[in-house]
Parts: C-alpha cells; structure tokens; sequence
C-alpha cells in the first residue's frame, strides 16, 4: 500500500496542475514569447510522467531502507513532500496566477531542493539517490528554459 501511494503521489500531483491550469494553458501559449529549444508538449508530458515514476520508485526504496517516518527516511521523505508541493506550485504560478518571475524563481528553488533530497536519499538507498539525479538534471533545465522565458518577456512578467 505504501508502495503505490508514494510512486503514485507525484503521478497525482501533475494530474491536479493539469487539472488546475488547464483553462489558462492556452492563453499563455498564445501570448508568451518561448526558446526554439522549448520542448514539445508531446516529450514534455512523457519525460514528466518518467520522472515521477523515477522520483516515486526512489522515495519508496528510501521508506524501506529508511524505516518509514519512525528511522532515517523522516526528514528525507519531508523533503521529498516539499519537492512534490514545489512542483505543483510552479504550475500554478505560471498558469494561474501567471507570473513568469515567480514560476522561474519557484523552479530556482525547486532544483536546489530537488538536490539536497538526492543528496538526503543517497546515505539510505544509493539507488534512489541515482533514480532522483535526472528529475534534478530536468528541473535545472526546466529554470534555464523558464528564465529564458521571463527574458524574452521581461517586459511582461505577468501576463494581461
């Protein structure tokens, strides 16, 4: 049971941005200027849902390895929850409340957490340590991507 509830919590967590934003999604495809290296649609939703099955899988093996909330795995899996907060969290302050500066500023800080708890995970499973490394790799993109994008549109840092 455990098992399924933490690969599936960020599963979940995307299904409820996708659900929160998805009236805004095309206004700001529409208006907001994006790099040509901007990924598709199509690679950006495939590449989300194997990172969160990859970050899912990693903080189940540091559950077991860790002994659940009553051993090691505590404050790792604390940090792990904040990642999945923070994730849904940019989706929201770029769709809805539409704020480039703070969507890049939230995925800033979303990468360092997002290390810290690959870093936190390591000494429990090294395996998770390994599954998490690519989210990190993914989200440093995703705020290079979103700071170009606040950039490009500076002028503009929320939409109207």
């Amino acid at each position: 049971m455990i098992a399924a509830a933490l690969i599936v919590l960020p599963h979940l967590s995307g299904i409820i941005a996708q659900y929160l934003t998805r009236n805004q999604k095309k206004e700001i495809y529409a208006c907001v200027k994006r790099p040509k290296w901007n990924p598709s649609f199509w690679i950006a939703t495939l590449t989300w849902a194997a990172l969160y099955t990859c970050i899912g899988i990693a903080s189940y093996l540091t559950w077991i390895d860790g002994q659940g909330l009553q051993g090691a795995a505590k404050f790792p899996l604390c940090i792990y929850a904040l990642i999945v907060l923070l994730n849904l969290s940019w989706q929201l302050c770029y769709y809805n409340i539409q704020s480039l500066t703070m969507a890049a500023l939230n995925l800033i800080v979303l990468t360092g957490v997002s290390g810290y708890c690959a870093i936190l995970f390591l000494p429990i499973n090294e395996m998770a340590f390994y599954l998490v490394l690519p989210y990190v790799v993914w989200i440093a993109f995703m705020s290079l991507l979103h700071i170009t994008i606040w950039s490009m549109n500076r002028v503009r840092t929320k939409l109207e």
